[in-house]
């Protein structure tokens, strides 16, 4: 046990202080705040700790131990401007770009998630403690919508003792339950039909009730969502990005949309632009996607199975715009040298990670300008973002 006194923040957000000559990460701390604080990790040059004797005005009973929500001891605002603050600087450094930066706030900062991912051990469920594999068993999730906690409360009767599963719903309540595990499971799934809409259940890839799918909604537009194709968790933070990149595209627009999902953004941009190509890895997000593009009567929207990687060559090169909207770690080589050698006159980039894209942006700026920055407040109580940047040609 150490008592630490909290000076900054990492960019995670967490507390960072001094002990025994080298510093110590304390998550779910303030910068002012002397805590006493049990080492969980001592390396050579920092340590990472944990507080024993939490603030007990947290509203969520699970904060301290849950890996999910890190800023519940800050208000909104506070957990807003903390991570602008970190946004801000990582554009700063080396003068990228020092413009405005747009906070998006969440117009609804409780219940936003329509999907969470529950780990089974030994019968408990939950989610994993922070920097573990050790389960926190929970009965609620506050940033969860309403119909995944009421239906977290009949879990327990599938009498899974050990495995994972997952909740999805949609926009009409509907349930899309994906359960992996090795047990032998002889709860009657139909029961759940009595007290849930439920769009289908998925027991080790097959559906064994209903579909394998649900169908969600976005600007509007209606998307069909396999049970392992990705999918933003939380709609209205997707409808504002949705805004931003259409108020940025024209009609004349040629669109080359890369890690295209099921197809949300392209399709969603569609009757903005002239025509849209899509490309995506995952076999069921581009099924999902050629469908969805039906399903809405679009018909200016084409999608490919394909690493985005090693796709690009076979490309033609005759677009004018590109959005890309990479995982966590962002763009390879071959993507960004296709970007820098393209025609296009604009560049959207959509990140859920600001340090692979500031990264990426300082190799893409030798031919591209940053011409607005966006956040977008995705994941309130988390330390993540969504980030829009969108960049057009030098001179």
């Amino acid at each position: 046990m150490v008592k630490v006194k909290i000076e900054r923040y990492n960019n995670q957000i967490e507390g960072v202080g001094y002990t025994g000559g080298k510093v110590i990460f304390v998550p779910k701390t303030k910068v002012g705040d002397i805590v006493d604080v049990s080492v969980t990790e001592d390396k050579t040059k920092y340590a990472r700790g944990k507080v024993t004797s939490p603030n007990t005005n947290v509203d969520c009973p699970y904060f301290y131990e849950c890996g999910g929500c890190y800023l519940r001891h800050f208000s909104y605002d506070e957990s807003v401007k903390l991570k602008y603050n970190n946004l801000k600087q990582l554009f700063l450094k080396d003068n990228l770009y020092t413009g405005d930066i747009k906070v998006n706030k969440s117009s609804n900062y409780f219940n936003y998630r329509n999907k969470i991912s529950l780990k089974i051990q030994n019968k408990k469920i939950g989610f994993y403690e922070e920097k573990t594999n050790s389960i926190v068993e929970i009965d609620e999730c506050l940033i969860a919508r309403d119909i995944i906690n009421d239906f977290l409360k009949v879990i327990k009767e599938f009498k899974i003792n050990n495995g994972t599963i997952v909740i999805r719903c949609n926009y009409n309540d509907e349930l899309l339950i994906i359960i992996n595990t090795d047990d032998e499971i002889k709860y009657k799934f139909d029961k759940l039909k009595e007290n849930f809409k439920i769009a289908g259940v998925v027991l080790n890839n097959k559906a064994i009730l209903n579909d394998d799918f649900i169908i969600d909604k976005l600007d509007n537009k209606l998307f069909k969502i396999s049970y392992n194709s990705f999918f933003q968790v939380n709609n209205l933070g997707a409808n504002k990005i949705i805004d931003i990149i259409k108020n940025n595209l024209d009609k004349d627009d040629d669109i080359l949309d890369l890690y295209c999902g099921v197809g949300s953004i392209g399709l969603a941009a569609s009757d903005k632009v002239k025509s849209v190509l899509g490309i995506e890895i995952v076999p069921n997000a581009i099924k999902n996607a050629l469908f969805n593009a039906k399903m809405n009567n679009i018909s200016n929207a084409n999608f490919i199975l394909g690493d985005v990687s090693k796709s690009l060559d076979k490309i033609k090169n005759d677009f004018n715009a590109i959005i890309v909207d990479p995982p966590r770690a962002g763009l390879d080589q071959n993507t960004i040298n296709f970007i820098l050698n393209s025609d296009a006159k604009k560049i959207i980039y959509v990140s859920c990670n600001p340090i692979t894209l500031v990264r990426d942006l300082k190799i893409i700026k030798d031919k591209y300008n940053i011409k607005s920055v966006d956040m977008i407040d995705m994941f309130s109580y988390s330390y993540h973002i969504e980030t829009v940047c969108v960049l057009d040609r030098g001179n």
